[in-house]
Parts: C-alpha cells; sequence; structure tokens
C-alpha cells in the first residue's frame, strides 16, 4: 500500500465520483481536505478490519474483489462505495475483505477526522453520513442477494449453520461444480470451434465474461460465429480503435458509423492526411493489443458525463443524456477515451490483432479480422483474406454512394442522433418528420422509375430483391405506380412458379432440402421463357403446385408483351447474374432493396438494419402468419444465413438501391413489438435476443402510428395500408 499526494488531476477525480455519489456541490470543499488516497497493487487486501483507521472508502480507479470466509461474492468498480459500515458503527466486526483486482486506487475518509468535522459542520457531517447509510442499504442488499447464508451467519451466529462455498454450473449437458464467485470467463473455453467466446450467456442474459457468478445457473459462451457475437466483438473494436486515435493524435475526434458488410466506417473531425493518420492509428491499435490493456467501466454523474462528451465533440452521447432517468451514468474505456456501458464488451484488448484500418473517402474504414464469420460464398467456402478484405471496400464503397442523399433532408429538421427523434417526439412535431420521411422515400422511388424509363434504350427486365422484412412488396407496387404514370406497364413474373420437382430439390450439409438455393430452380426453362416474351412471343409461363411439390412449366399465364411492357422479377436470386446470364446486360435493370440508414444511437453505437428488419418481421409474423415472437427469433439465424449467401454477395451490381429505412420507425415499431417480445418465456432459447431488443427499445419515445399514411411502406408490417 502507498499514500499518494492528491495532485490536481485526482482532486478533480475525486470530486466527480463525490458528485456521482450525491454529495452537494456546496458540501465538497469541507470533504476534499479529508480524503486520503491510497494505491494497492494486484492482489493486495484493501481491508479487512484489521489495519488503517475506520471510515468510508471509494475506489477511485480499478476494481476490487469482494471476499467473506474466502470466498468471492462481488466486485467494486470505479465510483463504488464499499465498507460504509466501518464509518457508521465502527465496533462491529468487518463484514468482508477487500482485494485489489490490478493496481487500485482507493479514497478513504478516515472516521476520526469526519468526527472532527461533524462539530465543525454538523449539517455537512449529517448529509455525508446519510449518503453513507443509503449507500451501505444498496450495499447491503447486494451482498445479501449474492451470499445470503454466508451473511446470515456472520450475523447471527451459528456454528451448525452451512456455507454454500460452491456451486454448480450447467454447461450444455455437462454440470460443473466452481467456487462461488467465480467468472464466467473461467469456465468458458477460449474459442468454439475457431470462433472467439466475446460474452457469456447466464440464464439466458447475456453478461460480460468478467461477470461473477454466485448462484447455481446455466452458462453457455457467446462466440463470434454468432449475430450477437459478432455485434459485441466489433463495438469492443470501435471504442479501442478511437482510444488508439486518440493516442496517435490527441486534437483528433473519431466516431463509429454504420456497419458495411464486414466492415465498420468511421467518421473523422480535425484531420487533413487520412492516409497517414490512418497509419499512425494502425500503429497505436498494434501497440494497445500488444499490452492487453483492460475494459474499466466507471460510474460519472450525468452532468459530468455531458460536459465531457460535449467537449469531445460527441454530442450524440450529450443529447442522449438529457432525458436521462437515473443520476449516474456507467461509462466504460479501453484508457482515456470513454462510451457509454450499453451491453457486454471483450474484457481487455488482446483478441483484437490482426485489424486493418484505411482511409476511406472523409474517414475510416475498420476491418476486423475473420474470427468465426459464417461464410457468404454460394457452395459454402469462406472467403480468403484478399477476396474478404476487396468485398468489405466494394460494399463500404457502395454504401457510401447510395446514403449520402437520404440523409439531406435530415439536416433542416436537426436530425443527427436518436436523441434528436426522441425530441420531435416529445414536442409533439412527429407528424411533419413523418410525412417529410415518407415524401422521401416516394422521391427514391420517382428516381428509380425514371432512371428505367428515361434511358435511350430502357431495360426490358427489371429484378427487384433483398433480404428478409426489407419492404419489397410495398417497394414494388409504388414502382409499378411510377412506370404506369411514365407510360410503361409492368408485367409480374414470379420465381416460385419455376421450382423443380420437389424430389430434385437439392440438399443442404445437413441432408435436408435447400429450397433457397439457386440450383432448386428450373433456371433453363425460365431464361427460354423470358427470352421468348423479348423476342415478342407469346408464352404461358410455369407454374408449381406447393400441395404436391409438382411443376408443370406450362401451366401458369399467358404473356406476350407489348411494346411499352417490362417484367418485374422479384426473389431471393433476382440479383445472381446466372438467372440471366443468356440476356444482354442492357435489358436488365437490377434493383436492390433494404433498410440501410440509421439515426445513430450515440457515437459508439447504431441501430443495425438487421434489428430493424427484425422488428418488422416480428410484428408481421405476429399478425398475418400466427408465429410468436419466440418462433421468429428461433427461424431468424437461418433466414440472415440465406441472405449471406444469396443476396449480399450480389448487392453490388444493383443499378440501383431503395433504401426502404424510415428514420421514424423504431419509435412506431417500439409500439407493437413490446408486446409480442414481452411474450418470450424466459426459459425458450429465443429470450436473449428478446431481451436484448426490449432493451434496444427502451431508448426510444414510443408514437403511435396515427400520423403513418396508408401508402407507407412500414403499413406493410404494422397493417392498416393498401398493400397486402
Amino acid at each position: 500500500m502507498q499514500r499518494l499526494e492528491i495532485t490536481d488531476e485526482l482532486r478533480g477525480m475525486v470530486e466527480r465520483m463525490l458528485e456521482a455519489a450525491g454529495v452537494r456541490n456546496g458540501d465538497l470543499r469541507c470533504l476534499l481536505p479529508l480524503a486520503r488516497l491510497y494505491s494497492h497493487p494486484d492482489g493486495e487486501s484493501v481491508y479487512d478490519g484489521t489495519h488503517d483507521s475506520p471510515g468510508a472508502r471509494f475506489v477511485l480507479s480499478g476494481e476490487l474483489l469482494l471476499l467473506h470466509d474466502g470466498v468471492a461474492f462481488a466486485q467494486v468498480g470505479p465510483g463504488g462505495l464499499f465498507d460504509a459500515m466501518s464509518a457508521i458503527a465502527p465496533a462491529r466486526e468487518p463484514l468482508f475483505e477487500a482485494v485489489a483486482q490490478g493496481t487500485c486506487r482507493v479514497v478513504l475518509f478516515p472516521l476520526a477526522e469526519m468526527l472532527e468535522l461533524g462539530e465543525r459542520e454538523p449539517g455537512v457531517a449529517l448529509r455525508f453520513e446519510r449518503m453513507l447509510s443509503q449507500h451501505f442499504i444498496h450495499e447491503f442488499r447486494a451482498i445479501l442477494e449474492a451470499r445470503p447464508r454466508a451473511l446470515e451467519a456472520l450475523l447471527f451466529p451459528e456454528p451448525d449453520l452451512p456455507r454454500a462455498k460452491s456451486i454448480t454450473v450447467m454447461i450444455g449437458d455437462v454440470a460443473r461444480t466452481a467456487a462461488t464467485g467465480v467468472t464466467a470467463g473461467a469456465l468458458l473455453p477460449i474459442d468454439v470451434d475457431g470462433a472467439l467466446v466475446v460474452a457469456a450467456t447466464i440464464d439466458r442474459h447475456v453478461a460480460p465474461l468478467t461477470t461473477r457468478i454466485s448462484s447455481n445457473c446455466t452458462l453457455s459462451p457467446v462466440t463470434t460465429a454468432s449475430v450477437e457475437g459478432r455485434r459485441i466483438y466489433r463495438r469492443s473494436l470501435c471504442l479501442l480503435t478511437i482510444e488508439a486515435a486518440h493516442r496517435a493524435r490527441p486534437g483528433s475526434r473519431v466516431k463509429s458509423g454504420p456497419s458495411v458488410g464486414f466492415g465498420q466506417l468511421l467518421s473523422v473531425d480535425g484531420v487533413d492526411d487520412l492516409e497517414a493518420f490512418a497509419a499512425q492509428v494502425s500503429r497505436r491499435l498494434d501497440e494497445l493489443v500488444a499490452e492487453g490493456v483492460k475494459l474499466r467501466e466507471e460510474w460519472w454523474s450525468v452532468p459530468d458525463a455531458r460536459k465531457y462528451f460535449i467537449e469531445e465533440g460527441w454530442t450524440q452521447a450529450a443529447s442522449l443524456l438529457e432525458h436521462y432517468r437515473q443520476r449516474a451514468v456507467p461509462l466504460v474505456t479501453y484508457g482515456e477515451r470513454v462510451a457509454f456501458s450499453i451491453g457486454a464488451m471483450l474484457p481487455d484488448s488482446r483478441p483484437f490483432g490482426g485489424a486493418i484500418l484505411r482511409a476511406h473517402h472523409d474517414g475510416l474504414l475498420l476491418l476486423p479480422p475473420p474470427i468465426g464469420r459464417e461464410p457468404v460464398e454460394e457452395g459454402g467456402a469462406a472467403y480468403e483474406e484478399a477476396t474478404w478484405q476487396s468485398q468489405a471496400l466494394a460494399i463500404a464503397d457502395h454504401v457510401a454512394r447510395i446514403t449520402d442523399a437520404p440523409r439531406k433532408w435530415m439536416k433542416p429538421f436537426g436530425l443527427a442522433s436518436l436523441a434528436d427523434l426522441n425530441r420531435h417526439g416529445i414536442e409533439g412535431t412527429i407528424g411533419e418528420v413523418i410525412r417529410v420521411a415518407e415524401g422521401a422515400h416516394e422521391k427514391q422511388i420517382l428516381n428509380i422509375a425514371s432512371q428505367i424509363t428515361n434511358g435511350s434504350r430502357p431495360a426490358r427486365v427489371i429484378c427487384l430483391a433483398g433480404p428478409s422484412s426489407s419492404g419489397k412488396t410495398t417497394s414494388k407496387y409504388r414502382l409499378e405506380i411510377q412506370l404506369r404514370v411514365a407510360g410503361v406497364t409492368p408485367v409480374g413474373i414470379s420465381l416460385d412458379d419455376y421450382f423443380v420437382n420437389r424430389e430434385d430439390t437439392p440438399r443442404d450439409e445437413s441432408g435436408e432440402p435447400d429450397f433457397e438455393s439457386l440450383a432448386a430452380l428450373r433456371v433453363d426453362l425460365f431464361q427460354e421463357q423470358i427470352g421468348q416474351l423479348l423476342e415478342g412471343r407469346e408464352v404461358t409461363t410455369a407454374s408449381f403446385d406447393f400441395l404436391t411439390g409438382r411443376s408443370d412449366p406450362h401451366g401458369g399465364t399467358r404473356l406476350k408483351l407489348g411494346e411499352n411492357d417490362v417484367v418485374i422479377l422479384e426473389g431471393l436470386h433476382a440479383l445472381n447474374p446466372r438467372l440471366l446470364e443468356s440476356l444482354p446486360a442492357s435489358d436488365i435493370f437490377r434493383i436492390y432493396v433494404a433498410p440501410m440508414t440509421s439515426l445513430p444511437i450515440d457515437d459508439l453505437t447504431h441501430l443495425p438494419a438487421s434489428d430493424l428488419r427484425l422488428l418488422r418481421r416480428i410484428i408481421r409474423d405476429r399478425a398475418h402468419r400466427g408465429l410468436s415472437a419466440a418462433e421468429t427469433i428461433e427461424r431468424w439465424r437461418s433466414v440472415r444465413r440465406g441472405e449471406r449467401l444469396h443476396i449480399f454477395p450480389y448487392q453490388d451490381l444493383a443499378d440501383a438501391v431503395f433504401d426502404t429505412a424510415l428514420v421514424y420507425e423504431p419509435s412506431v415499431l417500439k409500439v407493437h413489438a413490446e408486446r409480442c417480445l414481452l411474450e418470450v418465456p424466459k426459459e425458450h432459447a429465443s429470450y436473449p435476443a428478446a431481451y436484448r431488443l426490449l432493451q434496444l427499445l427502451d431508448l426510444y419515445v414510443a408514437v403511435q402510428p396515427d400520423d403513418v399514411p396508408a401508402t407507407s411502406l412500414l403499413r406493410e408490417f404494422i397493417g392498416g395500408g393498401l398493400v397486402h
């Protein structure tokens, strides 16, 4: 143990800590002179009731492990108060021992000096003691929940009372006995089938690997082979990269942008030479990875956190705190740059080796290493590294081209973040936002129709595809209207009519019928009939009987294209170049339909487009398909796999992109989705995802759908629309 001199910087940290704990600003001038600051090395006992003077102790930095009878039951991080009892009733036996986990700095307010303060400033001392009492009640309740029998034995001694020093943890089908207080990470492997373990699921709740387990539970790993695991990995890497950027150039301001395929966009302010900056940050990032810096969680008062974010240019995070309901906010950091603690994060920087950072347009493109990433190539083979990087760059370029225009209309509304959207909901101006957002949608569709019809040789076949719940049905309907306005008659053909006989359906790697494979379609027949139509011949299209599983090559509709007719194809494989490889490229116009833009939640976190689509699908499946949210979530992984195999590899081949995201829709979806998600049983495998979505929706101010027009794409999911 080493006593430290309290510098101005440390005094500021102590002041912020006390404010977050609830100490009045006016009382600080009396309390700060009493503070003693100590540094404790890793493993040293900070407090066991046998040394130093009694008094109130706070953790300034680092972490403490609390033990009773040698069993760990709790952890205290920065801002945490422990051993308030010795300041309130110093004659009692100590409740626990506190041991430093890594280097830890502790602030002590000695009881003797607090008693003297009571004589000089009784009001200040009384308020401080009340604050300590309140903290002790919360502390005691938390400890009682974690170690009820041990504390009972301590407070009401009975020699024969059993003490639970071990717990039973079910990992898969295996029951493991472990010491109470063991961390989740200590019971889980480093990786599973080559995919890194980044978090744990404890009784269906996703938790950090550092979470200590104090009772019997079920435990399973969250790996980078899962969507949730990849998000945890990517968000942690973004925070570490922001830390590296700060250390490379302290004046720079780097924020996380949307994800693009395998990559992550980062916005940059205060930097002119992006190429050199990217190289500098990459070197710093490698250094941080080699150091193995620990993630640290801190609790700040809301005013201090807002002030910090404003000073650092993180305006979105500062705005989000305007309506924050708690007195203190949890923040996380890998060093000096802090961010909101939203969900699990990796406990240290070592797993991020191999990340690539490149200058991209007016920012940076961060490419995480390919750890546990599912293959996206048709045929099941994963991309090689060079192909993976080029694919990520191509998608990033593609997204950058198409997402600027839809955002332009947001600027006059001051819509830059989730907090701005919530402000419109609170102030009652959301109706105008809805109307302009819908107008921006219609403008996108009009522009696409103009691209199709205004060329020297208009396209003859329009291919429309996108991932699940992107709004393809409404998009197709509204595009057909605009084409008719331009004097073009759309003729629809369904790819579902071209399935092979059911017994000829190809099998996937598990031996199940793979209806999503291109080989499940009669591509040769489809190409033949499309070619005949474009030659002006009359064709009887194919049909497929889903009850019998039989294909009829000429059992469909008789069609003949007129001079101003165009064929519209909507389907999973509509963007696949092999589908129409026999036609001239000039005859084909491909449209990619998907929600792509979203308002950032803060400067580190965006609403993933896949979460938006999942919320849409949950609502639609419940209303129109009789499926519960649990069933929809359970099937979502299979749906995403089909998208990665059959849609995403071809999105950059599109001639036009319709961004179907509506900036206001999460607020409306909240009204419909919350009930569906609350119905998911806690014991169901879908519960972790449902719980995460509920936490996400909690950030939004709910908006009733009264102002959503009947022609809106959103009505395809919430009901009440013209398109079914």
